[in-house]
């Protein structure tokens, strides 16, 4: 028994492909295979230019957080400015995150505090009298939304600062 079981062990052996042959096969078979798909580096696939691309995106989205901030902070980006809409556009979101009467009407007085000290930096230039009633009828609707908002109010202390701030335009008006 012994006997055929390495007889069959030695067969089984002589039948398989020696690492020479196996060797010579794979070389042929790259070869084969670098004849047949040839390798085309393209300019967008260098690894230079795939991490410069990456660094320009993040320096990009620095910049404009940046412009943002000052767009949405400075008092001299009024109606008529190519920086105006960015900080309409950063408003209109902060307005759509605030859910509580009370956020919304702290949200609408500092708002109208704004846009009145943008009227005043308009009014020292000249030559803008459209943006100026521009921003005298964004001061309108933002205070008929302080008018929507102060029936749900609760705060006495914001209520004190909205009925004040409504009187003002009673008067205006």
């Amino acid at each position: 028994m012994k006997w055929l079981s390495y007889k069959l062990w030695k067969e089984r052996n002589s039948l398989k492909p020696s690492c020479a042959f196996k060797l010579s096969l794979w070389k042929k078979l790259d070869k084969t295979w670098q004849e047949t798909h040839i390798q085309c580096n393209f300019w967008y696939q260098n690894r230079v230019f795939k991490y410069s691309m990456v660094s320009l995106v993040i320096l990009a989205v620095v910049a404009s957080s940046g412009v943002g901030a000052y767009a949405y902070n400075s008092p001299e980006v009024t109606e008529g400015t190519k920086l105006y809409p960015i900080k309409r556009a950063i408003e209109k979101v902060e307005e759509k995150t605030k859910k509580t009467p009370e956020a919304k009407a702290k949200f609408y007085l500092k708002q109208i505090q704004r846009r009145e000290v943008e009227k005043d930096k308009l009014e020292k230039k000249s030559k803008r009298q459209v943006q100026l009633q521009q921003l005298e009828e964004k001061i309108n609707k933002t205070e008929e939304q302080l008018e929507k908002v102060n029936t749900d109010l609760v705060t006495s202390s914001l209520k004190d600062q909205v009925k004040q701030r409504l009187e003002k335009r009673k008067i205006k008006v």
